[in-house]
């Protein structure tokens, strides 16, 4: 399992982003439920919140058991 660094996910190429947001703009477009873009960007950015803190946490840990 890769092992990310603060950051690394936030410079993923924008390119592929713009690429994304403009397929998921076009597929929600007709959609009336509640899965919109904003919905898919929310998702996407908690995501990459969550993914932070789990390497932050992992860093933390892992620093912990060389310790001992």
């Amino acid at each position: 399992m890769r092992s990310f660094e603060r950051g690394d996910l936030l410079a993923m190429d924008e390119q592929i982003i713009e690429k994304v947001i403009a397929y998921i703009t076009e597929l929600f477009r007709s959609d009336a439920g509640g899965h919109d873009v904003e919905h898919t960007l929310r998702v996407y950015r908690n995501a990459l919140l969550i993914a932070e803190e789990e390497a932050a946490w992992r860093s933390a840990d892992m620093r912990f058991w060389k310790t001992f």
